[in-house]
């Protein structure tokens, strides 16, 4: 039905028992079927020595992720089928690499952390103070030598290396400490290495142990750089047989770990099925629609030797929302309030409908459209074609991926892309350009049509709220709730009555009992009332200020307009002012112009947005929108490096 999630079922499907196994992969690869757990009256327990074979699967499967994150990833060449549990063994076992793969990835990880360690220590000694001794001096069976660090842009740090160097020299006074630019080599005895270490913490110093060195500085660095040019080298070749692995290998180990991972999820919804003898017993929800093609495939997958029965049940379904592709990229705002049940309204399409052109109509200019339009493509583009080679992350861009991650930007930026192209039509039409106008069109002047413009507001919060009561006056029929489906009908008499009642007022000044029109809405008004009593019971009228404060909700359509559009027009005008003054002033105006504009498209591409979005959520959504509806989780996963029962019929189908 149009507006409403997908229509669901639950069933039982009873399997052979010979066949429930690739009745459970043909499920898996369809990816239809929410796979709930039996009741408990179905669900008979299976006993281990039933289930052979499958307890080394966890031990398969933790193997074959870590080979698979051990070798390096190749382009997929190969697709593998398994037949059967036996030939994934099989296949398993015929892998001789993990040991060698596991071996030689920590050969390379030490001689990194030689060549970590020796980079270091070579740094290290470049900074040290030029000393005509062997380096090994510095560390003995009786001395230990430290490097403290100096910082020389932290005057606080200064000043607590001072406090240290002279409380150390207080305490350790056969110490030796020599100083230049960049730290002091502190060498003392190692029985009194805690009393330097507890220094050195209290006063948060910069140590680090002079590494056990031979020969002087000059050596020692030639010494350092051989080592560290050795473990390339030696890093290199292990790289070339990870290569030569990772080139025979990883095809088969990117899909024998997809496959045990897969039989993993098997073995976890086990627990969910009633067994028997000679059947298998699984119940779920799956879409009406979809149950044509699971027949098709059971049929193939039992030989006939199945049955699907359809349950009658009070239980609410799940929700699998059921939109085409251009108005889903808004499943994810109504998501962010809540998930529609799936026996009420979705409201996806009129938040689709209505949200870009309340920001369409808030933003009114053509020239801040144009940017949030550009804004929203190139937005789309980055997060779909990130950077080659990646970037430091600037602090503007870190704040924001710490609040919206990049499927949400794009999100975002698919959301207001419609509104952006509204936004120019209606800047066009309010002959606005970053709050400059066009001098041979007038167009629809808004301060001299304000008094129309509020009227406009006002009617599209009518038509809002009323819309809303409207929705919730069929979600109620849905459930089969009159009282309630009376109740919204009576709020929506209500407010026609007294919408039209405030136009008599504001165009006649009367509002007596004294024309037939007067009578018709005052009687919409009492009967109004009379249904909301009797359906929602006289605790319900305390609804009624806020049905008239979320009509008049909507005036704030035009107040974030005319904010937008006066606040840039005040920008242009000082901006216009100071070019007819000095060249300093038209500096200044300049600068104005530019921080004023780019504030501005802040305040255009956010208030629109949160504002519009509120409008839908608070005033639209209260009238009808319960929510809290429970996910659709289909058994279902990706095949990357496998091929399962449907992906085997559509290559024989292809084939033939």
């Amino acid at each position: 039905m149009f507006m409403m999630p997908e229509r669901m079922v639950k069933i039982r499907i009873i399997v052979a028992r010979d066949f429930y196994k690739p009745a459970i992969s043909y499920l898996y690869d369809l990816g239809v079927m929410q796979i709930n757990e039996m009741p408990q009256e179905l669900n008979t327990v299976i006993k281990r020595d039933e289930n052979a074979g499958y307890n080394e699967i966890s031990k398969y499967s933790a193997k074959f992720r870590t080979l698979k994150s051990t070798l390096y990833q190749r382009p997929i060449v190969k697709k593998y089928k398994f037949e059967s549990l036996k030939d994934l063994i099989e296949q398993a076992d015929s892998v001789k690499i993990y040991d060698e793969a596991i071996e030689t990835t920590k050969e390379m990880e030490r001689y990194n952390a030689i060549i970590s360690n020796d980079a270091k220590a070579k740094s290290l000694v470049q900074k040290l103070p030029k000393l005509e001794v062997d380096l090994d001096a510095l560390n003995t069976d009786i001395i230990i030598s430290y490097a403290v660090f100096k910082n020389h842009s932290d005057k606080a740090y200064r000043a607590s290396m001072q406090k240290f160097l002279n409380e150390l020299k207080g305490k350790l006074g056969d110490s030796i400490i020599v100083e230049n630019e960049s730290l002091y080599l502190v060498v003392i005895k190692r029985s009194e290495e805690g009393v330097f270490g507890k220094l050195a913490s209290n006063y948060k110093m910069l140590v680090e142990v002079i590494p056990h060195l031979e020969g002087t500085a000059e050596e020692a660095v030639k010494a350092l750089d051989s080592d560290i040019k050795s473990a390339e080298e030696k890093i290199k070749k292990l790289q070339s047989s990870m290569n030569a692995m990772s080139d025979q290998y990883y095809d088969l180990v990117a899909a024998l770990d997809e496959q045990f991972d897969i039989e993993s999820q098997e073995l976890s919804i086990m627990n969910k099925l009633g067994i028997t003898k000679y059947m298998v017993i699984l119940e779920g929800w799956i879409a009406k629609k979809s149950l044509g093609s699971l027949e098709k495939m059971l049929d193939k997958a039992t030989f006939g030797k199945y049955i699907i029965q359809v349950l009658k049940t009070d239980e609410v379904a799940p929700t699998k929302m059921d939109n085409n592709k251009h108005i889903r990229i808004f499943e994810s705002f109504v998501k962010f309030y809540s998930l529609p049940q799936s026996n009420e309204i979705d409201p996806t399409f009129p938040f689709a409908i209505v949200f870009p052109i309340f920001f369409g109509l808030m933003v009114g200019d053509a020239g801040y459209g144009a940017i949030l339009l550009l804004l929203s493509l190139f937005l789309m583009w980055r997060v779909k074609k990130p950077a080659k080679v990646p970037k430091k992350e600037s602090k503007i861009s870190s704040f924001i991926h710490s609040i919206v991650s990049d499927n949400g930007l794009a999100m975002i930026a698919k959301g207001i892309l419609p509104g952006s192209i509204l936004a120019i039509i209606f800047g066009i039409l309010f002959n606005e350009y970053l709050g400059f106008s066009l001098p041979f069109y007038q167009g629809f002047n808004l301060e001299t049509n304000l008094s129309t413009m509020l009227v406009i507001a006002g009617w599209i919060g009518v038509v809002m709220v009323a819309a809303g009561m409207f929705f919730g006056f069929i979600n109620a029929l849905i459930v089969n709730n009159k009282k309630r489906a009376a109740g919204r009908i009576g709020w929506i008499l209500i407010e026609i009555g007294i919408v039209m009642v405030g136009l008599m007022l504001l165009h006649s000044g009367v509002t007596e009992l004294s024309t037939l029109p007067a009578m018709i809405y005052y009687v919409l008004i009492v009967i109004g009332l009379g249904i909301v009593l009797y359906s929602e019971g006289g605790g319900s009228l305390i609804e009624l200020p806020s049905l008239i404060s979320n009509v008049l909700s909507y005036m704030r359509l035009i107040g974030i307009l005319l904010s937008t559009i006066i606040l840039a027009e005040v920008i242009d005008q000082i901006f216009l002012k100071s070019l007819s003054q000095s060249i300093l002033f038209a500096i200044v105006g300049v600068i104005i112009l530019l921080v004023g504009q780019i504030f501005t498209i802040v305040i255009a591409a956010f208030e629109p947005g949160i504002q519009g979005v509120r409008l839908i959520y608070v005033e639209f959504f209260s009238g009808f929108f319960k929510g809290n509806g429970m996910p659709f989780k289909p058994y279902h996963g990706e095949r990357v490096h496998t091929i399962g029962l449907i992906g085997e019929m559509n290559e024989k189908l292809g084939g033939d």
